[in-house]
């Protein structure tokens, strides 16, 4: 219940009462995204807005009680804590700090209230726990940027969303001198949207059909930074998540029920992925995923003094007879260590083939698979290697083969 009106300019006080773990839980990506290094201090703070509900037909669940805000100038989060609003206000606090304090509290109801007796004070009451934590003003605080109407606007499926971003993501390179590269490729089409990341080394492609609003094909590139945030933000929603982006692609904006995530865009083209995806493969094998997985993990245990899991996991495609089944022999081997091989029963198609590829990424990409059965194809032993769901399509993981001797 609100007893008190006061618009976030005018705001001299703020009292709310909210649960601890809902709190600590919404916290917790306000400090990641918090700026750790930034010529704006206040980049380094989040911004807590207690504020009435506004009771507008047709709202999306989004405005009403405790309202967390923190903006890096490259990716703004807001999210809503529920929450019992006396007094409404707000002021802005170290976002680590505040995290790492309410995360170490131990009963579930906190209370948060502005002191303006000494400056500007949050206070903190936890149980028999308190705390006083220096804050700002709201005026200085980095605003978030308005997406705007004229642009792209589509409604996606969120636990579809949510599968496909995190079946592309983990193939996003982490090289900042490749900044396009560490983003996501949403290539926007009529009724579905395609998700693509490489990192010049691997690339991930799936498909999302369950997308709505679409009037024009448009490329959109977003940080992966920004979609693993989005993820997590929909991991346990019901319905979809909107995406708004302005009319010169600069910027995007995920919104959701109790969240909305503006991030700026990558403004440059994109990889051609349809390139660099085989057509067809001259051998192909179909095995059991886990059993091809825990021969990958055997393999990997000679190959630990190489680090990072770039050692070379050497796969031997073995076509079998009229009744009888393949296999694909899985080996490493160390000069400091010893060799090893496995054999994994598989349907294979075509000439023999032996390839090798980085121990992390042949693991990457069958760990991502959540089919029982995988298809892997190959045409020569330096060609792009594909993994696909055996029983799906649309969803593959491109992985480029290493050269060894055998």
């Amino acid at each position: 219940m609100v007893k008190k009106s006061t618009s976030v300019e005018e705001a001299t006080g703020l009292l709310a009462h909210c649960r601890r773990d809902e709190l600590a839980e919404a916290l917790v990506s306000a400090a990641r995204l918090a700026a750790t290094r930034s010529a704006l201090p206040q980049c380094s703070h989040v911004l807590l807005v207690a504020e009435e509900a506004s009771n507008v037909p047709g709202a999306r669940d989004q405005d009403g009680g405790l309202r967390l805000v923190v903006n890096n100038l490259e990716i703004a989060l807001e999210e809503r804590v529920p929450a019992t609003v006396e007094t409404v206000g707000s002021l802005t606090v170290p976002a680590m700090v505040l995290s790492d304090y309410i995360s170490g509290l131990r009963d579930e109801e906190v209370t948060l209230a502005v002191d303006t007796t000494r400056g500007r004070q949050l206070r903190i009451a936890c149980g028999r726990d308190s705390a006083t934590l220096a804050g700002g003003g709201p005026a200085d605080f980095p605003p978030v940027p308005d997406v705007g109407e004229g642009g792209l606007t589509l409604d996606v499926d969120a636990k579809a969303l949510v599968e496909a971003i995190g079946r592309v993501e983990f193939a996003a390179s982490k090289d900042v001198e490749r900044p396009v590269l560490q983003c996501v490729l949403l290539d926007v089409e009529a009724g579905q949207v395609t998700l693509v990341a490489a990192d010049g080394f691997r690339l991930a492609k799936t498909v999302v059909r369950q997308a709505t609003g679409v009037q024009v094909s448009t490329p959109v590139v977003v940080p992966a930074r920004a979609l693993r945030e989005v993820r997590r933000l929909a991991s346990e929603l019901d319905g979809s998540v909107r995406l708004r982006v302005n009319g010169t692609g600069s910027l995007a904006r995920f919104e959701m029920r109790g969240a909305a995530l503006t991030t700026q865009l990558m403004r440059a083209e994109y990889p051609d992925y349809r390139r660099l995806i085989p057509a067809e493969a001259e051998t192909s094998a179909v095995a059991y995923r886990k059993n091809l997985l825990q021969a990958c993990g055997l393999a990997s245990v000679f190959l630990k003094e190489v680090g990072l899991g770039r050692g070379p996991v050497r796969l031997q495609f073995v076509p079998g007879g009229e009744e009888q089944l393949g296999k694909v022999l899985v080996s490493s081997r160390s000069e400091e260590v010893g060799d090893q091989c496995g054999e994994v029963d598989a349907k294979v198609d075509g000439p023999e083939l032996k390839i090798a590829i980085a121990a992390a990424y042949l693991a990457s990409a069958l760990q991502v698979m959540k089919s029982e059965q995988v298809l892997v194809g190959a045409t020569v032993p330096m060609a792009p290697v594909t993994f696909r769901p055996a029983d799906e399509d649309g969803f593959v993981v491109v992985v480029m083969p290493l050269f060894v001797a055998w």
